[in-house]
């Protein structure tokens, strides 16, 4: 799969996240961190590991180690971007 980024002169593993999501009727769900008041933290995140090369100005080619079947996520997140308060989350699925 192709990703775009502002460009591609950093180092793709530092800025994009592959995450399995678990499937719950119509949701996806990924829990980055729970909290409760003994201080007891949970998280359900399963980053896939990937290969990445440079694929033309500003994206990169993305290849699965684990090509399985599920729902996946990819985050992309901009060190140079001043507003990080948005994460966007694009999904697909392996059949």
């Amino acid at each position: 799969m192709i990703v775009k980024a502002k460009d591609n002169h950093t180092d793709p593993m530092s800025i994009i996240q592959v995450i399995k999501l678990k499937s719950k009727r119509k949701f996806r769900e990924a829990i980055v961190s729970t909290s409760n008041t003994f201080g007891t933290n949970k998280s359900t995140l399963e980053v896939i590991p990937f290969k990445a090369e440079k694929y033309g100005e500003s994206s990169y080619l993305i290849d699965l180690d684990k090509k399985l079947k599920g729902e996946y996520g990819i985050v992309v997140t901009n060190p140079n971007n001043v507003d990080e308060r948005i994460t966007v989350v694009s999904t697909f699925s392996i059949k």
